[in-house]
């Protein structure tokens, strides 16, 4: 996908941004706002991205795995029902348990470029829009 093509997917969408390392959570945002998203967050910790997942509308996210205060299960959980496309950017991978449970999740492994990241978030988008 070239770079109008994501301005025209993501221009106006809210995108949640979950991720406790401030410069990775910058660099997110930046990309984001590169292609007119607007970010909701960042936040640091898995309480404050379920309370942001409860509290308004949400066209995708971006989360790191284990956040302040443990994993992002949770917020997966939400996500996932709520069919909102989503990438986990870890360090680490996800555990099989997890991936399980969610299949088909986009996973990026940290450090990751933002042609990347934008890629693996279109290609959530087109996979709730293909019914996953």
């Amino acid at each position: 996908m070239q770079a109008s093509d994501m301005k025209d997917l993501w221009s106006g969408k809210r995108v949640l941004v979950a991720e406790d390392n401030p410069l990775v959570a910058m660099d997110i945002e930046d990309t984001l706002l590169a292609v007119g998203a607007q970010v909701v967050g960042p936040v640091a910790a898995a309480a404050d991205a379920v309370s942001r997942c409860l509290n308004g509308p949400l066209d995708a996210a971006i989360l790191d795995f284990n956040l302040h205060g443990g994993p992002v299960t949770p917020v997966l959980e939400i996500l996932w029902e709520r069919s909102v496309p989503m990438v986990i950017c870890t360090g680490a991978g996800l555990p099989q348990e997890v991936s399980s449970r969610f299949p088909g999740l986009r996973v990026c492994l940290k450090p990751v470029g933002p042609d990347t990241l934008l890629t693996r978030l279109s290609e959530a988008h087109e996979a709730v829009t293909a019914g996953r």
